[in-house]
């Protein structure tokens, strides 16, 4: 209860009150005071202290009532507004995710000196919010000497966040050796899409005999697979996206061929590889990792070319020429 303990005190600039009930005054305990100085009070309770006696205006109360602490949040951030205190040096700004201020979730320090002065509200913003989650605060000034002046507590909640969809899959690996696992990965489009967990499945496994366990591919043997890479509420929540991919299976080493036959030496190599195939004009080229990754590629002339593999790192490749699969080392 307030009796007039500032009873004559002209020279309040404003007061802050943190209770959620209006405490009980008397005519005169603001005998002398402006009533026009700003009063803070928790923004949700702004209203019970304009309709409480002697705290309302058509009583002769206060007339520039205001919220001690405005949160305006989103799905990940909030931006918190509070009051310039009398006398404040320093303020900390906790962020809790439980209503017993337990959990701290951030701690802000804020300056209030020189590009403050004359402000009558501040504001910061608190990012890393998870969305549509409940938080708690506490908002406390700091004289020059540390001491407490007050404390402004309340909880908030963050909205939800903004949806959006699964467009596109790319760079999913398109050739695999039978007998070697293949990590299947691929590039979710756009890059803030939501939701971007993929789960593959084999679609058609054709003449491959092929299973995947988690992301990873292994065929038995030659020939082209059918896989489907899926995003669990990718479109939208409650439907898919779902995308489906040709992997092609090619054996290990050198195909049984007779005409042309393809050669290819030093294996393995330092860094000059010589590929001899009779018979073919002009054929692409390309060089894989065991995991299917396009290295490079290019074409060959004639009846013989030399390509260069001394920046390749040292490891197994796999040489593609139309639908024969080589196998060579790079030391």
């Amino acid at each position: 209860m307030l009796l007039d303990c500032f009873y004559g005190c002209s020279g309040i600039t404003q007061i802050t009150s943190n209770l959620t009930i209006p405490p009980t005054i008397y005519n005169n305990s603001f005998y002398g005071v402006n009533k026009n100085i700003p009063v803070y009070v928790p923004c949700e309770y702004v209203g019970a202290y304009l309709n409480v006696q002697y705290w309302k205006p058509s009583d002769g109360g206060f007339t520039n009532y205001q919220c001690a602490v405005q949160v305006e949040p989103s799905s990940n951030s909030a931006v918190v507004t509070f009051p310039v205190i009398d006398n404040a040096e320093t303020y900390t700004l906790l962020i809790f995710g439980d209503e017993n201020h337990t959990d701290i979730i951030q701690e802000l320090r804020l300056d209030a000196n020189g590009n403050i002065i004359g402000k009558q509200m501040l504001s910061c913003t608190v990012s890393g919010l998870e969305a549509s989650s409940q938080y708690y605060y506490s908002l406390t000034p700091y004289n020059a000497d540390e001491y407490m002046i007050t404390v402004f507590a309340g909880d908030f909640a963050t909205t939800a966040a903004t949806f959006v969809p699964v467009t596109n899959i790319t760079n999913v690996p398109t050739i695999a050796v039978a007998g070697v696992s293949l990590t299947l990965k691929g590039t979710v489009i756009p890059s803030n899409a939501t939701n971007q967990t993929i789960l593959w499945s084999v679609k058609d496994a054709g003449t491959t005999g092929v299973n995947i366990n988690g992301n990873e591919f292994l065929a038995l043997s030659k020939g082209t697979a059918v896989v489907t890479a899926t995003i669990p509420n990718g479109s939208e929540i409650g439907e898919d996206y779902a995308k489906d991919f040709n992997i092609i299976v090619s054996n290990v080493g050198i195909d049984n061929i007779t005409s042309p036959q393809i050669v290819i030496f030093p294996n393995p190599t330092n860094g000059q590889l010589r590929i001899e195939n009779y018979g073919i004009v002009v054929e692409d080229y390309s060089i894989f990792s065991p995991i299917g990754q396009l290295i490079m590629q290019g074409k060959l002339h004639n009846e013989a070319t030399t390509i260069s593999v001394s920046t390749l790192e040292k490891g197994i490749y796999y040489l593609k020429i139309a639908d024969k699969t080589l196998k060579f080392v790079k030391q």
